[in-house]
């Protein structure tokens, strides 16, 4: 329970940092308002979670609605903590490496729906953190992999319209620490959910969606390929 609470604490931070640091907004020591009536919110209104329960999901003082990702943002990064240091056996090296790279993931996850970017500010920082983890663990290195997506990186640019380029840099930072059979599976579950996110929205607003982000679906490949890795 205890790990819990600490997740959906940091997932509240992480998906704050998400949402200012592409607007260039300061996340450290700025109140935190509603994003109606821009009125700060007290510190009661910011228990992860339980405040948005109590609060029926609407704000104290304008009654909006409060938006939907923060709910769900805790509950995910709460469960993946709670999972990873109450119930996995891996070691604390292996737990570290996954715990980066699922806070990588989470966090461009929930720029790349809110704004359908791959935001540099977040991307770089995270990188430079994950190979720096994944060196110290002395992680496998595939040089093939790298060579190989950094050539689909660098044609994917300049010919490829329907994935972005946000997109196809992931795969050259992730993929090279990754075993070819959980490529396979990433890429796997993230075209899968990707193509029954997009027949949802089709049959429940009768249009598609003008913008279907990707780095939400890469990240549950990803996250399946921690667990797995577990």
């Amino acid at each position: 329970m205890i790990s819990f609470i600490v997740g959906a604490v940091m997932g509240s931070f992480w998906c704050v940092v998400a949402e200012r640091l592409p607007l260039r907004m300061n996340f450290w020591s700025d109140r935190s308002r509603c994003s109606t009536c821009q009125r700060p919110l007290a510190f009661y209104d910011l228990i992860p979670i339980i405040s948005f329960i109590a609060l029926k999901g609407n704000c104290r003082h304008c009654h909006q609605a409060i938006p939907r990702h923060i709910f769900v943002a805790e509950w995910i990064y709460g469960l993946f903590f709670c999972y990873l240091f109450s119930f996995s056996i891996a070691t604390l090296e292996t737990k570290l490496v996954a715990l980066v790279w699922f806070t990588m993931a989470f966090s461009l996850s929930i720029t790349d729906w809110l704004y359908q970017i791959v935001d540099p500010y977040l991307l770089y920082p995270f990188a430079i953190i994950l190979w720096a983890v994944l060196l110290w663990q002395r992680a496998a290195f595939s040089w093939w992999t790298w060579l190989l997506f950094f050539c689909i990186y660098w044609y994917g640019q300049r010919h490829w319209h329907f994935i972005g380029d946000g997109d196809l840099l992931l795969f050259f930072i992730w993929f090279p620490w990754l075993r070819w059979q959980q490529i396979h599976l990433l890429l796997f579950l993230a075209s899968g959910t990707g193509i029954l996110y997009y027949l949802l929205f089709l049959f429940s607003k009768g249009q598609p969606p003008k913008h279907l982000p990707f780095v939400p679906f890469l990240s549950i490949g990803l996250s399946a390929c921690l667990f797995i890795a577990q």
